[in-house]
């Protein structure tokens, strides 16, 4: 009788197979943060583009028009801000004036200057996602739920700076004249042309990261949603102070309020604040995008805002 030699296989024992998954928890947890930095360098990257896009806009819009967009048109401003003509019977911010030159001719053929932002017959406008308003490291992405703007409407990541507001004062270091017009690039109820820019355009912001709004976040914690301006400041459409501009505010971390020293990504109620590492981007009114550095003293983030300081920048703030 022929036996038949039978070869097993042994299977894992149970310490080499707790090894094995050890060794693959490892892996895993050093290839994450490696897939982290790479999305991060991409989402980083498209959010420099977008505001180089708005910086060409601005730009294009200035040469057809002899200045910059409004920031915002407002036929309801008195005193210094009075206007002798009045084009348009509602207000609209600058968001709006480069739809045209953002490839979005077909939102702005649909949206009504002669009606509120926030009425009916804007609706179905102001309800577009448009691209380069977001940053895609912001929370929540172009979802409006996820950000609580209400009704769907489109959001913002990106400001213009109108001037230093009076609880940052002693925090600056010198005393910025006021102008009702705003003392950075962008102006209420004036096309500013570039030309007027004196400090320069390479020195001078155009427009800075404000990303995550409606979702409130303070040096990197979640607080909620109703912390800052209310429920409308992060949709593109909105015209007005705490929306499409705003003021420089500063933040205490000591007290944990506004009015303070911490200039950048301090806060995202009006100020300059990214979900990059180390930083947020900015355009510079030359259309250059610059990374800002978190450690960047608020005086410098003055200095920067204004168009006509007379201000010399320190070097080593600006990448």
């Amino acid at each position: 009788m022929i036996k038949v030699k039978r070869h097993s296989n042994p299977a894992f024992t149970l310490i080499e197979l707790l090894v094995v998954i050890a060794i693959i928890a490892i892996l895993i947890g050093l290839l994450l943060p490696a897939v982290q930095k790479v999305r991060e360098a991409a989402a980083r990257a498209q959010c420099t583009n977008n505001l180089k896009q708005l910086g060409l806009a601005c730009h294009n819009h200035n040469d057809t028009y002899g200045g910059l967009p409004y920031c915002p048109y407002n036929p309801g401003l008195g005193g210094a801000l009075t206007l002798t003509v009045r084009p348009w019977a509602a207000a609209h911010g600058w968001t709006v004036d480069l739809l045209p030159f953002i490839e979005q001719q077909n939102v702005y053929n649909i949206y009504n200057l002669n009606a509120p932002w926030s009425g009916p017959l804007n609706s179905v406008a102001i309800a577009t996602k448009i691209k380069v308003f977001v940053c895609p490291s912001a929370p929540g992405g172009d979802q409006s739920g996820a950000r609580f703007i209400p009704l769907n409407r489109g959001p913002l990541d990106y400001i213009a700076l109108f001037d230093v507001n009076p609880v940052a004062a002693p925090y600056v270091g010198f005393t910025v004249p006021w102008d009702p017009t705003g003392v950075g690039a962008l102006g209420r109820n004036i096309r500013r042309p570039l030309t007027s820019i004196t400090d320069g355009t390479s020195n001078t912001f155009l427009l800075v990261e404000d990303a995550g709004r409606n979702q409130h976040w303070i040096m990197g914690k979640y607080v909620g949603q109703n912390v800052f301006a209310g429920p409308e400041s992060g949709a593109w459409a909105n015209p007005f102070l705490g929306a499409c501009f705003d003021w420089l505010w500063g933040w205490n971390p000591a007290t944990n309020t506004r009015g303070g020293p911490c200039a950048v990504n301090c806060h995202n109620g009006g100020d300059i604040y990214a979900f990059h590492v180390g930083g947020a981007n900015v355009l510079l009114a030359d259309g250059s995008v610059h990374f800002l550095n978190s450690s960047t003293p608020l005086g410098v983030v003055v200095e920067l805002m204004t168009r006509s300081g007379g201000e010399v920048i320190p070097s080593g703030n600006l990448n």
